[in-house]
């Protein structure tokens, strides 16, 4: 096979390729784009709907509204970009297995696997903080005499 011959079938191995994976580039790129559009819609809906005045009154008796309240953020804001980070991440494993990219698809599987544990532990923290508080209301009077 003389030199040319072999750089024709190198260049006609690349066009196959990109042939192949450029519409699932494409494809990918699109999902990404409308994905976080509909994402960063359900983030401001979800800030929207823990604002209600019984969700901010957890959020309150919880303590979290006065732990942040040194910071810029509110505890719905902070909830929603928690809940927004765990959506990019599936938006990722989706774009992932539609490139056929199976070393990071089962790198982000394992790590969705664990987020919920985590945010378990948080909504365990959030319990306690809040029996806590009504335990020091109770108490408090007591105390005081």
């Amino acid at each position: 096979m003389s030199f040319w011959d072999q750089m024709v079938a190198e260049f006609e191995s690349l066009g196959q390729l990109v042939a192949e994976w450029l519409p699932r580039v494409i494809v990918a790129l699109i999902v990404l784009m409308i994905g976080r559009l509909i994402l960063s819609w359900i983030r401001k809906l979800i800030e929207k709907l823990l604002t209600l005045g019984f969700v901010q009154g957890i959020f309150d008796r919880a303590g979290i509204t006065g732990a942040l309240a040194a910071s810029d953020q509110t505890a719905a804001g902070v909830t929603a970009s928690v809940v927004y980070a765990y959506l990019v991440v599936v938006l990722w494993l989706i774009v992932f297995r539609i490139l056929q990219i199976n070393t990071l698809e089962v790198l982000l599987e394992r790590f969705l696997t664990w987020i919920p544990t985590v945010l378990l532990a948080v909504l365990v923290v959030v319990i306690a903080a809040a029996i806590g508080s009504w335990v020091a209301g109770l108490v408090r009077p007591f105390a005081d005499s």
